[in-house]
């Protein structure tokens, strides 16, 4: 036979077969259904009546016992126990029988203590009627006469207890017969009964029958044939539904329920054969149109279907090849996927694992019927499943996720992962909505220790070059200032040469250390508002003997000073000083090197513009990569590492901006640089505690400030009168001497730059003066921080250098600080280095202001501290084969710990620096910086006098 011709026969049984199991399931069904809907029926109607039946029968049960209870009646029996023939009182005893009809009774009789009948009223069945005992208390009983009637005989008895008389009492329960007689809803087999057990050993019952026929009392056997009836289950005190045989033999479905306070049961039933009458009459039009049915559908089997199966047999070879050539697609991925050593997984929207690689069961230490349709709390444990509830959540909105974790391997040991979630999107009518992810979990744990060895690397190569870099360095700068006497010009020459290839090699550590930073991702910023004319007019400054050396000048246009920006002042000023070296470098001498600040729609740009020969087309595509320079003959002429534009553009994404260049050959170049705008604000400067305006003059200290700007020496002098202070001016060297010579000052200022001599050679003349020897100097000038490196061998004995632009804050502290000194004498520092060439550098740095001692170990440095009390502590973190954290706790534990400063070629983070006074980097502080920051930290430390004994 032809395979096809086969699949239509097979196809036409099945047809066959399923058309009758679906005739056989409708006929269950409706069965089935419709003895659930009369069963609850049933049970549902028995419910009711035994309620009433309970509430009939307690209604009659108390109605006699009120009667018993009268007390008129209780009082007239006891007079017939005296007086049995007392004419009224069997009046009284006939109106009281007679009164109590209308509530519900049938008869009543009241009999004397004797047993002798008072009177009756009403009228009472005839003995020998089907009853059944209800209570034994009292003596009522259940009667059937036509209707159910409650009989009950109850004592009289008297306030003490004795009986005076007993009541008989019969009621009629109309509503309970009335349910006996309406079997007829229910069906014409439906029989309600009422049985009471017997005492004959629990084997017989009586029992009161409703059916449509009528209402009959019988004595019924609670057990047939070895089977229980349905009415002894409700005797027993059960309540429920059965399908059994009756005392008739005939099958039914019984209702049964108990009326627990009389001891007896109750069923409702109907013959089953009833019941399913109905099914019955709908299979004579069920069984015909199956068969219309089957026939239809043989037919149309071999009409529709047939062509069908023989093309389906004609495809079969083709659906073969393409299934054989899925199965090597999925084996050929299923190999690729287990050789990958990272952990791939894909997860559907409910949670569950429907796809894994090898190397995931090999991490999980689980076998695939372990992974696979399980839920990612199963399989990854609810610890790392709660913490990465996120990360499903965000990638199930669409997102996809990075992130890194740690799982322990099968012997305990932690393992770090990346791990990627990608989205995957649905097709069809799930196009647009995310119904799984893929995982993809890459073990780290390698590349995390080679990045610990390359972090161990920079700390050693950070500590052990920077120390010495910063020793030479410091060196040179006294050599070259003057510390050693005069130099040969020979000898200055080979210090300058090697003082500047220092500075290259600190730039280029410097460099490479702030690359480490920026691609570890442990560069941090103190981010704040920051006005960008101030920072920007300091970058030029700073850069302008830079530009000098180069014959070239530097202008700023800015034409909005409120311009602020959210930034770490700096890093920001590394950047514009990185873009302002570049420009000058490149640019032509006599020409000038513009920076233009301007809005940028929300946000500002900052612009450095130079007019130098342009970035050539084909290195502009790697100007921002790392060691990025332009042509051989460029990198002979300007030095340079090559990775200041990298750094620079860096630490303008860390800053939320962006970088860029616009360049034309032979024209010049712009690199700009755009920052969000921070909100406008003024200055949030702390003021200094000024004296009360209401002070007396005698009072107030005088100083003497010498400057030959007019319009700076007013404003230094209201500063000062602000700040507490009565201002003389002077305007040349002579003035300032002059007024010396007549008045005496508590203290002055000196700009280095005056028209008829220096300010350092004012200060020598003043230091040779008995009279001026030892009034305390502050130097205000835009060149403080060069004049104070240059005057470091020079006895000049001043108390602090202040750069231009003038700190309010800082020049009245600085003044204040060096009055309260006078009596006192210089500060005291302590030195915690084990470098003898630092210790001696730095107090060279500093001998001008202050008094050094020294410790080379933390048990030195405990010992110094307990001796005396310090003003300050530089403190180097780096000790040989110690920490100096342990100075720190010793310090902390002080009553009166003085501030810390660092000074250690260990950089640290922002909460460990937040302990310190300030933190200065060996090889990245100049000797100025030094100077600067200890000056500042003691004038905050000590603000209102000098530091204690």
């Amino acid at each position: 036979m032809r395979q096809d011709r086969w699949i239509s026969l097979i196809g036409g049984i099945i047809f066959l077969v399923t058309t009758l199991a679906a005739g056989i399931a409708v006929y269950v069904v409706m069965e089935r259904q419709t003895e659930s809907v009369l069963s609850r029926g049933l049970q549902a109607a028995l419910q009711s009546n035994a309620r009433l039946f309970e509430s009939q029968i307690n209604q009659a049960l108390t109605d006699a016992r009120t009667v018993a209870t009268r007390p008129f009646l209780m009082q007239t029996l006891k007079t017939f126990g005296a007086k049995p023939d007392d004419a009224a009182a069997t009046l009284a005893m006939q109106q009281a029988a007679t009164s109590f009809l209308p509530t519900g009774f049938n008869g009543l009789s009241f009999h004397d203590a004797r047993g002798r009948e008072v009177t009756r009223a009403g009228s009472f069945s005839p003995s020998g009627e089907q009853q059944v005992l209800l209570s034994q208390k009292d003596r009522a009983f259940l009667l059937w006469n036509g209707q159910f009637i409650v009989q009950t005989h109850l004592d009289i008895l008297d306030p003490q207890g004795l009986r005076v008389g007993e009541v008989k009492t019969e009621t009629a329960l109309p509503l309970l017969t009335r349910v006996f007689g309406d079997m007829a809803t229910i069906g014409q087999s439906a029989e309600f009964a009422v049985c009471a057990p017997l005492d004959d050993g629990g084997k017989d019952m009586n029992c009161f029958l409703g059916r449509v026929s009528g209402t009959s009392f019988k004595r019924v056997a609670r057990v047939v044939e070895g089977q229980a009836l349905p009415m002894n289950h409700a005797l027993l005190g059960n309540t429920g539904i059965i399908v059994a045989r009756d005392y008739r033999r005939e099958q039914v479905v019984a209702a049964y329920a108990p009326i627990a306070p009389f001891a007896f049961g109750m069923v409702l039933k109907i013959d089953q054969k009833e019941l399913y009458a109905p099914i019955y009459a709908q299979l004579k039009f069920i069984l015909p149109l199956l068969a219309a049915l089957a026939i239809i559908g043989m037919l149309l089997l071999n009409v529709l279907v047939a062509p069908l199966v023989r093309k389906l047999v004609l495809s079969e070879k083709a659906a073969l090849d393409a299934n054989a050539q899925l199965r090597n697609s999925e084996t050929q991925l299923r190999d690729i996927t287990d050789t990958l050593p990272a952990l791939l997984s894909y997860v559907d929207a409910d949670g569950r694992f429907r796809f894994h690689n090898r190397a995931y069961e090999e991490a999980l230490g689980l076998t695939s019927e372990q992974i696979d349709g399980k839920h990612l709390r199963e399989v990854l444990g609810e610890k790392i499943y709660q913490a990465t509830i996120p990360q499903v959540e965000q990638v199930m909105a669409g997102y996809p996720v990075v992130y890194e974790r740690i799982r322990n391997n099968l012997r305990g040991d932690p393992r770090d992962y990346v791990v990627n979630y990608f989205p995957r999107y649905g097709e069809g009518k799930d196009e647009g909505r995310v119904i799984g992810f893929y995982s993809l979990a890459t073990d780290i744990t390698e590349l995390k220790r080679l990045d610990r060895i390359k972090s161990e690397f920079v700390s050693t190569v950070s500590h052990e070059l920077r120390t010495p870099l910063t020793s030479i360095r410091g060196s040179l700068g006294l050599i070259a200032g003057g510390v050693a006497g005069q130099l040969p010009d020979a000898v200055k020459s080979l210090v300058e040469i090697a003082k500047n290839n220092c500075e290259r090699l600190i730039r280029l550590i410097n460099d490479i250390l702030d690359i480490e930073k920026i691609e570890s991702g442990k560069m941090q910023l103190d981010l704040q508002v920051l006005a960008l004319k101030p920072l920007l007019e300091q970058a030029l400054a700073a850069n302008e003997g830079f530009g000098a050396a180069k014959n070239v000048r530097l202008r700023l246009v800015c034409p909005d000073e409120t311009l602020q920006v959210h930034a770490d002042s700096d890093r920001l000023t590394q950047v514009v000083t990185n873009l302002l070296s570049n420009a000058m470098k490149f640019s032509p001498p006599d020409e000038t090197v513009e920076v233009h600040v301007s809005r940028a729609g929300t946000g500002v740009r900052v612009e450095v513009r130079d007019h130098g020969p342009g970035i050539p087309d084909e290195f502009r595509k790697r100007i921002f990569q790392k060691f990025s320079q332009a042509d051989s003959s460029d990198t002979r002429q300007n030095s340079g590492t090559g990775l200041g534009l990298n750094i620079s553009r860096a630490i303008i994404e860390r800053l939320g901006g962006s970088m860029g260049f616009e360049s034309e050959a032979g024209t010049g170049t712009t690199f700009f640089f755009e920052l969000p705008q921070a909100p406008w604000a003024q200055p949030d400067d702390q003021p200094v505690a000024t004296l009360a305006a209401g002070t007396p003059a005698s009072t107030r200290p005088r100083i003497l400030v010498c400057e030959d700007d007019r319009d700076i020496a007013h404003l230094i002098g209201l500063m000062l009168e602000k700040g507490g202070f009565d201002v003389d001016r002077a305007y040349t060297a002579a003035m300032a001497l002059a007024f010396l010579e007549k008045n005496s000052y508590a203290a002055m200022t000196v700009d280095l730059g005056l028209p008829d001599q220096s300010g350092v050679t004012l200060i020598r003349t003043l230091r040779g003066q008995a009279h001026t020897r030892d009034l305390p100097i502050v130097v205000v000038s835009a060149a403080a921080a060069e004049g104070q490196i240059e005057c470091n061998s020079l006895p000049l004995n001043v108390s602090n250098w202040l750069d231009k632009p003038i700190n309010e804050n800082q020049l009245i502290l600085a003044l204040r600080l060096a009055i309260d000194r006078m009596a006192k004498g210089k500060p005291r520092i302590l030195h915690v280095e084990d470098d003898f060439d630092m210790q001696r550098i730095t107090a060279a740095i500093a001998q001008d202001f202050a008094v050094f001692e020294f410790a080379a170990s933390p048990e030195e440095a405990r010992a110094r501290l307990r001796e005396r009390h310090f003003d300050l502590v530089l403190l180097d973190l780096a000790l040989r084969g110690a920490s100096g954290w342990e100075v720190m706790a010793d310090i902390e534990a002080l009553d009166k710990p003085p501030p810390v400063v660092v000074f250690s070629a260990t950089e640290l983070n922002r909460a460990k620096a937040a302990r310190f006074a300030a933190v200065l980097v060996k090889a990245q502080t100049t000797n100025a910086e030094v100077l600067q920051i200890l000056q500042r930290v003691l004038t905050e430390a000590h603000p209102a006098g000098p530091a204690p004994a």
